[in-house]
């Protein structure tokens, strides 16, 4: 199995943004030297939630910082930019990095993000479906050209061009059930951070890949698993630990995405993660990766809230006792 190392850059409490960045990058850089195979970067603006508006920016630091590790955008939201400007940006990191980019795309849904981008939320899906289409087809084909509702692209070369192909090693974000169909259309493969029970997200991986199947004949990429990690050599302090970081995150999230959802959620939410011994953790990646058919897993150690060394601890341990074990995984 491959395994990443997931930055979010979530504001903390009377720390400086800039401290923040510099703990990311510390573990970031690091991550080559404890052996993880990827570092990978999300996208947000405006708010405290992640304190990350531009993944490739952050991403080309990381190339030039480490030599082997992949670099991982999840995910580049594309309804926000012009999707021109964002293929470019994305061949020239490929170049720039030796073909080191896996590209995640998604379409967002925070309604604060939308607003003060002047785009309107209630067009999201339909302008990443435009976006994306572009944005895949002239990664390939050498030059953007679009006719579409919302998006009106005469043609025009992407230069430079990428390092290589992105097929195999492009991925879209989804959570709704309306989103899966497109997914497969797109032929990409799938990038899910668990925000439900995980019988539910089988069921929409299930629906995705039966359409990827008309659509293609032949099997989707495996996917991409995502997960906020608590490891302790304890199990108790571990649960204690999940309960309070990966509980605060999703709080986090509720409120950033303008969220109604009941309290009990928060449980659903933080079980969806793997927590525990290196043991556990390692058992429950696994366990859901062939739930979900997944062969890729991102794990985010840094949260809202928490100490900085109690993060580094679980990162170490979790790098020590778990990370040989999953590479060596057969899923």
């Amino acid at each position: 199995m491959h395994v990443g190392l997931g930055t979010v850059f979530q504001s903390q409490p009377g720390v400086p943004d800039h401290i923040v960045y510099q703990r990311e990058i510390a573990d970031a850089v690091r991550a080559e030297e404890l052996g993880f195979d990827s570092v990978w970067c999300t996208e947000h603006h405006f708010s405290d939630y992640m304190l990350s508006p531009d993944p490739f920016q952050w991403l080309s630091f990381m190339a030039a910082s480490t030599s082997r590790l992949e670099l991982g955008t999840m995910v580049s939201v594309l309804p926000w930019h012009d999707p021109l400007w964002v293929t470019e940006k994305i061949a020239m990191l490929d170049c720039m990095s030796g073909g080191r980019l896996v590209l995640g795309v998604g379409r967002g849904t925070a309604p604060q993000e939308y607003g003060l981008y002047g785009v309107d939320v209630e067009t999201s899906r339909a302008r990443f479906g435009e976006y994306a289409k572009m944005v895949i087809e002239g990664l390939e084909q050498g030059f953007c050209e679009f006719d579409g509702t919302y998006l009106k692209q005469e043609r025009a070369e992407v230069r430079p061009r990428p390092f290589k192909s992105f097929r195999g090693r492009t991925y879209a974000s989804a959570v709704s059930p309306e989103s899966f169909p497109l997914c497969a259309e797109l032929d990409v493969g799938l990038l899910f951070i668990p925000q439900k029970p995980l019988e539910q997200h089988q069921i929409d991986h299930d629906a995705y890949r039966e359409h990827f199947l008309r659509l293609h004949d032949r099997e989707p990429l495996p996917s991409i698993y995502v997960g906020w990690v608590v490891c302790d050599e304890n199990e108790d302090r571990a649960k204690a630990l999940a309960y309070e970081h990966i509980g605060r995150y999703w709080d986090s999230a509720v409120r950033h995405y303008g969220m109604t959802v009941p309290d009990s959620m928060t449980e659903i939410f933080v079980n969806a993660h793997p927590w525990g011994t290196p043991e556990q953790v390692s058992e429950k990646i696994a366990a859901t990766c062939r739930q979900l058919g997944a062969d890729r897993f991102v794990g985010v150690f840094n949260m809202v809230g928490m100490d900085p060394g109690v993060a580094r601890s679980a990162l170490e341990l979790f790098a020590e006792k778990v990370l040989p074990l999953l590479q060596k995984e057969r899923l």
